[in-house]
């Protein structure tokens, strides 16, 4: 196991090297100049050239990532011009949030896939083979759906034509007071503090948003656990254990196991994706996390902002593949054998 960890860490700094370059590479070649796009279509030309002369923008593109990879080892990833704040100070405020939503959602997908994949595996009765059906008709219509629409579906019929729902503006109403900050999570910090208010408050905003995610994101993990499971189901291990009369929680537990590692691979790959998808669905919702942030510095040519968003979404994606290996290693004991290969 040390062996495994040891390798995927040696790993992490060159691939977090070429995220950076690859990313500062694309923002080098977006077409109009940063400068202008700070000072306005209006500004003159004398302005924005003198402009980009102090923020060295004029300097070739290999001094200026030098220049870049030099802050960044300083814990500077550059300042906001939009905010006015360091970037690493505002993801550091937002990322809780972002956290937050996608965690809550990841965990209700997870439980959602589980119950209902298993079910339609098992399915004996008319009762089961319909609820799988309709669980398959379900994981082929979410997959056509963007979250985006369906978020803003939900906030038409739930908020507008029948108000039963919050209005989409923030994490609380901020009528009942402001949570202390202790991890900058207000379903965390709410209940370590007993902010009883604040955090039923929080957890009206909170059920719009990560429904509309659950209900998009859902479906490919429902379909990858109705496979392996009726993969599982197939084998002859598991006939031999109905034959062998084992009783029925034991072989669910046999079947799931089999079906495990594809099930940890897709799931470890869809909570970094549920970032892309809480990037529109923040904003939809004014949640205040690190995707509306994004979303607020490309409309602004923010750049250092979004190369900081983009470094931030990088390294969870490199520990969330990082925990899918060791997952996969106390699943599979060849894998802590082999440190990784098999």
């Amino acid at each position: 196991m040390s062996r495994l960890i040891g390798r995927r860490l040696a790993l992490l700094v060159p691939q977090l090297l070429l995220i950076c370059f690859v990313s500062f590479l694309l923002i080098q070649l977006t077409p109009g100049s940063q400068a202008r796009a700070r000072l306005g279509s209006s500004a003159s030309d004398e302005a924005v050239a003198a402009l980009e002369d102090e923020l060295g923008l004029n300097d070739p593109w290999p001094a200026q990532f030098v220049r870049y990879l030099g802050g960044l080892l300083r814990g500077d990833l550059g300042t906001s011009w939009t905010t006015g704040q360091p970037v690493l100070d505002d993801i550091a405020r937002r990322a809780p949030a972002t956290l937050e939503l996608i965690t809550v959602s990841f965990a209700v997908i997870i439980v959602l896939a589980l119950l209902l994949g298993l079910a339609g595996g098992f399915a004996r009765n008319l009762l089961g083979r319909i609820g799988d059906k309709i669980s398959y008709v379900y994981s082929l219509m979410a997959g056509a759906v963007p979250d985006f629409w369906f978020a803003m579906i939900m906030v038409f019929v739930f908020y507008y034509t029948f108000p039963i729902a919050v209005a989409p503006v923030g994490q609380y109403d901020e009528a009942f007071g402001t949570p202390d900050v202790i991890t900058g999570s207000v379903l965390v910090d709410t209940v370590v503090t007993g902010d009883v208010d604040v955090l039923v408050s929080h957890l009206d905003h909170l059920i719009l948003p990560v429904l509309a995610l659950v209900f998009i994101n859902t479906a490919p993990i429902l379909r990858m656990v109705r496979s392996s499971v009726g993969e599982a189901l197939t084998s002859g291990y598991i006939t031999l254990a109905r034959a062998n009369g084992l009783p029925q929680r034991r072989i669910v537990g046999y079947a799931l196991r089999s079906a495990l590692p594809p099930i940890v691979t897709l799931a470890g790959v869809w909570y970094t994706m549920l970032i892309a998808g809480a990037v529109l669905t923040e904003t939809i919702f004014s949640w205040g996390g690190v995707g509306q942030y994004a979303v607020q510095a490309v409309q602004s040519a923010d750049w250092a902002a979004l190369q900081g968003v983009v470094l931030l979404a990088a390294l969870l994606s490199l520990l969330v593949y990082l925990a899918i290996d060791l997952v996969h290693a106390w699943i599979d004991p060849r894998v802590r054998a082999t440190g990784g290969t098999r």
